[in-house]
């Protein structure tokens, strides 16, 4: 295994991680997660509906990492998250802050997905066929 996958595997296994625990724990102790949602909303419907889903969420976000699939719109998905968690909860910074390097990892899986699609467009792609203009639709008409 290339170091390039590697890296990226331990990325994803340890992005799995945390949004898996994240999950497993909100459904096992729902009164400690509630804290971080919006204060607006009732808190039976935080833990009986927003809790379950978002955790449901964070689960499908871990299996995505693991599985390996859709890197770059998964990886976006999380740091939006992360962000909005931190955005929504200024007061909590202090444990809140760990987010940040999560944030990072998410946005260098990000990064070598976008870097893979593109090398494999690359490859694949027959050689000057990026810079080939496209015929119009009058001109791909008039071929047929």
């Amino acid at each position: 295994m290339d170091a390039l996958r590697l890296q990226s595997l331990l990325l994803r296994v340890g992005l799995a991680f945390v949004f898996l625990y994240a999950s497993l724990s909100a459904f096992v102790d729902p009164l400690r997660f509630s804290g971080y949602m919006p204060a607006i909303m009732p808190p039976a419907f935080i833990e009986r509906v927003c809790l379950p889903c978002f955790s449901a969420y964070e689960a499908v976000l871990a299996a995505c990492f693991l599985a390996g699939r859709r890197l770059f719109l998964v990886s976006i998905l999380a740091t939006l998250t992360l962000v909005g968690i931190l955005v929504l909860n200024p007061d909590k910074f202090s444990v809140l802050f760990r987010n940040v390097a999560i944030i990072g990892a998410a946005l260098a899986v990000a990064l070598q997905a976008w870097a893979a699609r593109e090398a494999e467009e690359r490859s694949t792609a027959p050689s000057g066929a990026r810079f080939r203009r496209r015929p119009r639709r009058s001109e791909a008409g008039a071929t047929r």
